[in-house]
């Protein structure tokens, strides 16, 4: 069970949750993850403004996991919880705004893990700084620090590098390359 560290608290607590696990839940079958071509086609209408075209029920992004956070825990007493409430978050899921009471192992099983919470969006450049580090938090890591123009970020001694498809004169102008000389 999670539990606030204060009980009058009410900042909500963020989780991913396993995809399959939840559509168990709401549908009563696991669906097929998207393959790499419908995630692409999602992007491209989500980077031409097409946002609000886009269907959640026909362009739903399921890469395996989904946001949301954990609205309570249902059960006889707080210590012996029977199921963990989710609330589903996500804007990319067809589960968005939709709440699924999963089993209480969900934790230890792994379908639910804890999301890392940065003050605006601020991710760690070295993914060895991840709070909870753990698929999800490593996708979401990459995916807001290339959002922001990041496209190097540090995995301990190995560098990850995602291709922008962009020129990047901000990384590889004349006074960085002079900057890197003089070192």
């Amino acid at each position: 069970m999670v539990e606030s560290a204060n009980p009058t608290d009410a900042s909500p607590v963020w989780v991913w949750v396993k995809t399959p696990a939840l559509d168990q839940v709401l549908i009563g079958k696991a669906r097929k993850l998207s393959t790499r071509s419908s995630l692409l086609l999602l992007k491209v209408k989500l980077h031409d403004s097409e946002k609000d075209s886009v269907e959640s029920d026909n362009h739903d992004v399921n890469w395996g996991w989904t946001h949301g956070t954990i609205a309570a825990a249902e059960g006889s007493d707080s210590q012996s919880s029977s199921e963990i409430s989710v609330t589903v978050l996500d804007e990319l899921s067809m589960h968005n705004n939709k709440s699924a009471n999963l089993p209480a192992d969900s934790f230890e099983t792994g379908d639910i893990v804890m999301d890392n919470v940065y003050e605006n969006d601020d991710y760690p450049d070295d993914l060895v700084a991840l709070t909870h580090l753990h698929e999800p938090a490593v996708v979401m890591c990459l995916k807001k620090r290339f959002e922001a123009g990041k496209i190097y970020t540090d995995d301990g001694p190995k560098l990850i590098a995602l291709n922008p498809f962009k020129e990047c004169p901000h990384l590889y102008s004349k006074s960085v390359m002079e900057d890197y000389w003089k070192r």
